[in-house]
């Protein structure tokens, strides 16, 4: 059985889901929630840190940050672009290796790339015209400084005074540590969306996030672990997802559904990141039906055949430098 949350979970949850639900009621009763993704993917900024002192959280999220705010506006700008899919599968494999560059300089927590990934690809996948770019700018840019605000509020609760896990118990990289974890991100990022991609699937992107996700991890146990309960986690999610997006919920639900569902996935991620993903599949597939409505089965099925596939990638890339060092 999965270690349950503790009440040390509860604060930082609800400040990540404050951060994302927020932005989505005030895009909701202006009007505008046809710009949800970009304001949720600058809210995850909130996820940095969750346990650092307040200085630490308040930096490392500004970093994260600037990042997504630029993997958004880059993602709208290729979607702008009009190009077919492959700019944005190049993008990705971008996104990635700046995402891992960026979180091995800094010493980010979580670690990885995996929301820059998420960030440019949802975005890039989504239609914009070039005058929705500043918009995306924007957007994301008011979302992702809402969420540090949140952040550094609650920081004074007398619960988060801890020194927590913060930098400190992430190790310092060399540069060419640095840059050949970036190599491998994009690579990865890379072969996983171009397969789906080439597949004709719809959301490549979302292999491409499962493929960079083993690297969140500091070992080969730890990165294999983790690429299983992505592959698990989301087969399951998937049940959960099924009556929920094939509900044709819209609107407000849609938005009530996503906070609940971060919440718990918060709750869950630090303590087994396999039950976190029973969450946030579901999450996942909902986001999309607050921008665009259409069938609900192809983007479950584009969620599984893309995870098994971005898994597949990366468990061949963990096991390949695995190999390379043992022979060194």
């Amino acid at each position: 059985m999965p270690p349950l949350p503790q009440r040390s979970d509860l604060l930082p949850a609800l400040r990540v889901t404050t951060a994302v639900v927020v932005p989505l009621v005030v895009l909701r009763l202006t009007g505008h929630i046809g710009d949800a993704l970009y304001a949720a993917f600058g809210a995850f900024a909130s996820i940095y840190s969750r346990r650092g002192t307040h200085v630490d959280r308040a930096v490392m999220q500004l970093q994260a940050a600037a990042l997504l705010v630029a993997c958004i506006t880059a993602g709208a700008a290729v979607s702008a672009l009009d190009r077919g899919v492959w700019p944005a599968v190049v993008g990705t494999a971008a996104a990635a290796a700046a995402g891992s560059a960026c979180s091995d300089r800094w010493r980010w927590l979580p670690p990885g790339p995996l929301f820059a990934v998420f960030a440019f690809g949802a975005c890039a996948g989504t239609p914009a015209t070039w005058h929705r770019v500043p918009e995306a700018f924007g957007i994301g840019a008011a979302a992702a400084a809402f969420a540090v605000l949140v952040g550094a509020l609650g920081a004074a609760h007398a619960g988060s005074r801890r020194t927590g896990r913060g930098p400190a118990a992430y190790p310092a990289r060399t540069g060419r540590e640095v840059a050949a974890r970036a190599g491998v991100s994009a690579g990865s990022a890379l072969v996983a969306a171009g397969a789906a991609a080439g597949l004709g699937l719809h959301h490549s992107y979302w292999a491409a996030v499962a493929a960079v996700v083993p690297w969140s991890a500091g070992d080969t146990v730890g990165r294999l672990t983790r690429a299983w309960h992505r592959f698990a986690g989301t087969a399951g999610g998937l049940l959960v997802a099924a009556p929920l997006v094939l509900s044709g919920p819209h609107g407000w639900t849609v938005v009530a559904l996503v906070g609940l569902l971060q919440v718990l996935a918060e709750l869950f991620v630090l303590r087994h990141y396999g039950v976190a993903m029973l969450f946030v599949t579901p999450m996942a597939v909902l986001m999309p039906r607050l921008v665009t409505t259409g069938p609900a089965w192809p983007l479950l099925r584009d969620r599984g055949v893309t995870t098994a596939i971005g898994v597949v990638v990366g468990v061949a890339a963990v096991m390949a430098v695995h190999d390379r060092r043992a022979e060194d």
